[in-house]
């Protein structure tokens, strides 16, 4: 039969349309989601304040040194403290998008942030293709198999993963994994798949945040297990014996392991490195159980998700209802298969598991399954929900089982998705009703978000809800309109993901001048310090090593980065080194342990007394420092990196030579008088040795790979190839190590003057009325007297009234003056506290509200001055004003005999001191300025 020529543009656009049109839209729907915060725009609403400020931040951390060509195994935080493998992992140093990234052009200019942002999108929609084209595969239609891949896609928790900007690429490495899985099973292949699923697998490992990865991990593992069943119910001719699911099983956990170890480079030294040395990953039941989300909050994800909490929203939809409600089937003598009462199962056990200590299942599998005693926050299981929802909506879809009911004395049947749909209504009208009257407690975050979102919003979500019900239900009841349901399911999907994107709970941040990052910028950066958090920004503190934070609560980690000693106390062990730190160490001194005078014998040296010793630092990178050194008589050098695992190596002069430790966990070598040249070098025997493995695991991927192939004469060059391909990485990786362009720090230090070293706070005992409840290690009371007036080295109490901080000044010493350095920044610049109602306000940013922090809480005036011998007799003095970033001198008339000062703010407020210094009467404090 002959087609009219003049039908054939009409005909082709129609197939095209067919076959590409919802591809096409999958690819653009980012742009509809996420609308408000689109890349290269001028939008000023960013996914969250974690997304530039340790995102971002961190992964430009890692493209410097890599561009300055040395790979980073050490990155020096907040007080020099060793988070390598966790900020690698959080900036994927071990993913390909940050080097993608990197050679964009504007990335170093000033568009990193919304490069990194666009890639993220296209991997999210790249997720969505690959999860639509695997349920084509299970003989879905499009249109179906349109509204499930992107309910399941876009579930509103994915905005607290963009948020973490790590997450999000666990969360789609695990759409990544579960569709290669799913193509497998399918389909099996010699090369592709298997390869796919390693892939993925890596790709999700080395996402960056080990939370979010351990739960999608645990949901792309289930996601395996009930596959082979589940494809059996909705395909009956696929039929598996037991045997052929057996080895599918251990096939794919053979292709995890294989990815696992090919992630060595950086599970080694997060493991061995950190994980082992810092309280986040040995959390107390109570600390594993913060941020859980409500109970009520939780079941609101069923009939209006805008009141669920922030962890805890993984439902884009009430289509999810009518998952909830399979179990009526069973009255109704429908066969449900054993797979979909699993899948129930499944789901219900990870719903209770999500509510914390509200049910006993947190408890017992927190117990009892493996590395969950490792992980914060039960309602993250949330990320394990949507893939599971998907599985049971395929089947209602797939189903081909019907109820009969009797109407009119006639029997007619429905569908069984119809008559679940119908149920689900239902369900949600009655659940509504009840939570309306109840009026159940909610998380923080959800009870702002009624606050502040408009009054319309939510009425329309249920609308929503109920028109994708009611669309499920006219699908089955009305076969020639099937089409016509199926657009209009896809629609009401879309418009309410839309909304909940825009008004869920999650709260966005302003961008801000500050948080752009550029390569000029971070080069100056690294020119001031090494030290890669800016002012504004403090890590979570439970990432701190173990040593460092007994450090923090003992004493302090110097603020200089390197300096000579010429005096010496020794110590038997750390706790006798803290004991001497706390009570007559003085500023020119160092405590050592290990060292013994005896054995080491030094010639007698001329007086240097007026003579100053001098450092600089003549190279650095991440892991090795170069510094050159004048003194006049043999001394101590101390770097303040702490070394408490015995990572660095020294060498003075060329020589290698033993490192003390000092001050506590920080180090120091022996040098001669004269002029002398010390290298330090970071060496991790886990990183070694993860990255030798990750090598060797790829060069045997490709030897199983040439081998697999059905060519046998291209197996041996794919191999060798492969091969060559990993032993060129790892020699390239090793030589990078101690290599490259110094970041060109400008750090120099000499001995200070008496005056300066007259400080009589320094270093001194203290304590404060009330501690914070988040950084108790970072912003530990020491902070005040560490000799750094800067924000970052601040001390904060917590937000009561009349907050103190008291000195001990271990005697009674004439006193002429005290120095106080202030801190006048906001809560929003950091995160001390977290948001509650008293302190946030909402900036409508062109319909869609952002929390801000509103800054009130810091050093209500006045400040009281008091003063005693004894603690018991005090004298006051208050100060009405306070500048900004100049130091309050308060000077005594007469000298004073103290030994404790305690500074007071007046009422409800926190009281946050960067410094205190006390001098003697015959100094003058206005000269003296910070300790350098």
């Amino acid at each position: 039969m002959m087609t009219d020529s003049r039908n054939f543009p009409a005909t082709g656009f129609v197939f095209l349309l067919k076959r590409y049109g919802l591809p096409v839209i999958i690819l653009l729907l980012p742009a509809l989601m996420f609308h408000f915060m689109l890349p290269f725009t001028d939008t000023e609403i960013s996914p969250s304040r974690d997304f530039s400020r340790y995102y971002m931040w961190q992964q430009m951390e890692n493209m410097l040194s890599v561009k300055f060509g040395s790979f980073p195994i050490y990155i020096p935080s907040v007080s020099g403290s060793d988070f390598c493998s966790l900020s690698a992992g959080y900036g994927q140093l071990y993913l390909p998008l940050p080097y993608l990234a990197s050679l964009l052009p504007g990335y170093w200019t000033g568009y990193a942030f919304d490069w990194v942002l666009l890639l993220n999108l296209l991997t999210i929609s790249a997720a969505h293709l690959a999860l639509f084209f695997f349920l084509r595969r299970l003989d879905l239609d499009q249109f179906p198999a349109m509204a499930l891949s992107t309910l399941t896609v876009y579930t509103p928790r994915i905005l607290v993963s963009f948020g973490y900007g790590a997450g999000i690429a666990a969360w789609t490495g695990h759409l990544f994994l579960c569709t290669a899985i799913g193509f497998y099973f399918l389909k099996p292949t010699r090369i592709k798949g298997p390869l796919l699923i390693i892939a993925a697998a890596y790709w999700l490992i080395n996402s960056g945040h080990p939370a979010e990865v351990y739960f999608c991990m645990l949901a792309a593992w289930v996601f395996a297990i009930i596959l082979p069943y589940f494809v059996e119910a909705i395909l009956p001719r696929d039929h598996r014996s037991f045997k052929e699911k057996v080895h599918f099983w251990l096939f794919c956990g053979g292709c995890c392991f294989l990815a696992f170890l090919l992630s060595s480079a950086y599970i080694m030294p997060l493991y061995f490195d950190v994980l082992r040395n810092m309280d986040y990953a040995n959390m107390s039941y109570g600390q594993a159980v913060t941020n859980t989300d409500t109970l009520a909050g939780l079941i609101y994800n069923f009939f209006l998700p805008t009141r669920s909490g922030l962890f805890g929203c993984f439902t884009g939809t009430s289509l999810y209802l009518a998952v909830l409600v399979i179990p009526l089937a069973g009255l109704f003598r429908v066969s449900v298969k054993r797979v979909i009462w699993f899948l129930l199962l499944a789901i219900g056990i990870i719903f209770l598991y999500m509510a914390g200590e509200s049910t006993p299942i947190f408890s017992a599998l927190w117990q009892s399954l493996p590395f969950a005693s490792n992980t914060r926050n039960p309602t993250r299981a949330s990320l394990m929900m949507p893939i599971l929802f998907m599985l049971a909506l395929v089947w209602l879809f797939k189903t081909r089982a019907t109820i009969s009911l009797a109407v009119s004395k006639r029997r007619n049947s429905i569908p069984i998705r119809s008559f679940l749909s119908l149920a689900g209504l239902v369900l949600l009208a009655v659940g509504l009703t009840t939570l309306a009257l109840t009026s159940p407690d909610l998380s923080v975050y959800a009870r702002l978000n009624a606050l502040f979102i408009p009054e319309w919003v939510e009425p329309l979500v249920i609308v929503l809800s109920v028109i994708a019900l009611s669309a499920v239900v006219l699908h089955g009841l009305l076969p020639p309109y099937q089409k016509v349901a199926e657009v209009i399911l896809c629609a009401a999907i879309c418009a309410n993901l839309v909304l909940l994107m825009e008004y869920g709970s999650t709260p966005f941040s302003l961008k801000k001048e500050k948080d752009i990052l550029t390569l000029e910028r971070l080069a100056a950066q690294k020119q001031r310090t090494l030290k890669v958090v800016p002012d504004y920004l403090f890590l979570f503190e439970k990432a701190a090593h173990k040593a460092e934070r007994e450090q923090l609560n003992n004493y302090f980690i110097a603020p200089q980065l390197g300096r000579i000693f010429r005096k010496f106390l020794t110590a038997e062990n750390r706790q006798d080194a803290y004991r001497i730190l706390n009570q007559s160490r003085r500023q020119d001194e160092v405590v050592l342990e290990g060292y013994h005078p005896d054995a080491h014998q030094k010639p007698a040296y001329p007086d240097c007394t007026g003579t100053a010793d001098q450092v600089r630092l003549t190279y650095s990178t991440c892991n090795r420092l170069v510094f050159e050194t004048e003194s006049c008589q043999p001394a101590f050098f101390v770097l303040s990196y702490p070394n408490p695992d015995d990572h660095w190596r020294a060498w003075v002069n060329g020589r290698k030579t033993d490192i003390y430790p000092a001050n506590g966990i920080l180090q120091a070598v022996d040098i001669p008088a004269g002029t002398s040249r010390i290298e330090f070098r970071y060496r991790s025997a886990a990183a070694f040795r993860g990255t030798l493995l990750s090598c060797l695991t790829m060069a045997f991927i490709g030897i199983l790979a040439g081998l697999r192939l059905s060519d046998k004469r291209k197996g041996v060059p794919v191999a060798v190839t492969v091969t060559c391909l990993a032993a060129g990485l790892f020699i390239l990786w090793y030589h990078s190590l101690y290599t490259g362009k110094s970041f060109g720090t400008d750090y120099t230090w000499k001995t200070p003057s008496p005056k300066q070293l007259s400080n009589l706070a320094y270093g001194k005992p203290c304590m404060i009325s009330a501690h914070n409840t988040t950084h108790t290690a970072y912003l530990t009371p020491r902070r005040g007297v560490d000799g750094d007036r800067s924000f970052l080295s601040c001390m904060i109490t917590a937000y009561h009234e009349n907050p103190w901080f008291e000195i001990d000044l271990q005697k009674v010493s004439s006193v002429g003056s005290v120095v106080i350095t202030t801190s006048l920044q906001g809560e929003e610049e950091d995160k001390i506290i977290l948001y509650f109602k008293e302190n946030v306000v909402a900036t409508d940013i062109n319909g869609i509200f952002v929390f801000r922090k509103v800054p009130i809480l810091f050093n209500r005036l006045p400040l009281v001055i008091a003063i005693s011998k004894d603690e018991q007799n005090w004298e006051f003095a208050k100060v009405d004003h306070i500048e900004r970033d100049v130091p309050l001198t308060v000077q005594f008339e007469e000298p004073r005999r103290i030994r404790y000062i305690r500074i007071i703010a007046d009422g409800t407020c926190r009281l946050c001191l960067n410094e205190v210094e006390v001098y003697p009467p015959a100094e003058n404090p206005a000269v003296n300025g910070p300790v350098k």
